[in-house]
């Protein structure tokens, strides 16, 4: 490349290439600084979680006599562990019909098969991120890769998915929240939380009766206006062709929440069967009246992999409603997340094998 030299009006070499170099080393190292400084914050934050979560736990195992929950845990029935295991791998499975389903209404042909790998690994990342961040972040890695021009909609069935299983949360935990919410009360932190699952699903309810009962030009008109409020260009145009199929298609959006809620009842199994494996002798409808609660508060971004946010509620709610000793809570609390960590680490070999070969034309 060359420029004019100022001085004789001749074309000189470019002598500023170095700099031109320079500069943009310079903006490579501003760069590298800002993202350098990025995960350096989300470190500290996942540091943060996983202090509150070993925080949690200590409490917890402060108050109990060590050598009955060792006892427990040595004596749990690995036959009903390895049910639990069964139990989770099939919420998997239930996830990837999940999200075919919303795909493929939404144009995107991608297999079954495909989905529910990525799913897999989805639940390895998530072994060690706060919440449901990790799954998330996996998926749409995974799926921009193969979705070619369709990367926004394939990013936004992500979304909606989450918001759909979210939600089933939400609703359930609203079903049996005011059912507890006289001794959740006692405590400002729990009371605090108890409220919030109310109102949240409240809002649920109100936004699905909205979605499934208005007209849908009427929901069209709605989505076009909440559209307008993005940047003009391919990801907006995108975008509102999601949000236009799935108005067309509620019949999938209903298909999606019936799968999502069974999902929730199959994890409502999966703590009655760890509660049975050290020992608890307790109705399924106990479980089931207050796991609702223990899977919202799983899903919230506070500790990783919801380690003690979870044991705590599991034991408050066993000794005040089965009147069941701590030890005893508190392993089968332990005893479900081994039984999810099994299938998330069986993620990680789908990690290690899965290789697609979709083709983002084509889907197959």
């Amino acid at each position: 490349m060359a420029r004019p030299n100022l001085t004789s009006g001749t074309i000189a070499p470019e002598r500023v290439g170095a700099g031109s170099a320079g500069v943009r080393g310079v903006r490579l190292r501003n760069m590298t600084k800002k993202e350098a400084g990025s995960w350096k914050r989300r470190w500290l934050g996942l540091a943060a979680k996983g202090f509150v979560a070993v925080l949690i736990l200590w409490l917890l195992i402060r108050d109990v006599d060590v050598e009955i929950l060792m006892r427990t845990l040595a004596e749990t029935s690995v036959p009903l562990l390895a049910l639990g295991v069964l139990l989770n791998v099939s919420t998997v499975l239930i996830a990837g019909l999940r999200w075919e389903l919303l795909i493929r209404a939404a144009g995107l042909p991608l297999r079954w098969r495909d989905l529910t790998c990525i799913a897999f690994v989805g639940q390895f990342f998530a072994t060690f991120l706060p919440g449901p961040i990790g799954d998330d972040l996996t998926r749409m890695v995974y799926v921009a890769r193969i979705a070619g021009d369709k990367t926004p909609v394939a990013l936004s069935s992500v979304v909606l998915d989450r918001i759909i299983g979210l939600s089933v949360i939400l609703m359930l935990a609203l079903l049996v929240t005011p059912w507890h919410y006289e001794f959740l009360a006692a405590n400002a932190q729990t009371a605090f939380f108890a409220g919030g699952l109310i109102a949240g699903g409240i809002v649920v309810v109100a936004a699905l009766a909205l979605f499934f009962l208005f007209p849908r030009r009427w929901l069209h008109s709605l989505g076009a206006l909440l559209m307008r409020l993005l940047p003009a260009g391919h990801w907006r145009l995108q975008l509102g062709r999601f949000v236009g199929a799935y108005v067309e298609h509620r019949r999938t959006i209903a298909l999606v929440l019936a799968a999502a809620l069974s999902t929730q009842v199959v994890l409502c199994v999966l703590f009655w069967t760890a509660g049975a494996a050290v020992g608890i002798s307790l109705s399924a409808a106990l479980w089931f009246g207050f796991v609702p609660v223990v899977l919202a508060a799983n899903a919230l971004p506070v500790t990783v992999a919801g380690l003690g946010i979870r044991e705590y509620l599991v034991v408050l709610f066993l000794g005040v409603l089965g009147n069941v000793p701590q030890e005893l809570a508190l392993a089968a609390s332990l005893a479900a997340f081994a039984m999810m960590l099994t299938t998330n680490l069986l993620g990680g070999l789908v990690f290690l094998a899965y290789r697609s070969n979709v083709s983002p034309a084509t889907g197959k």
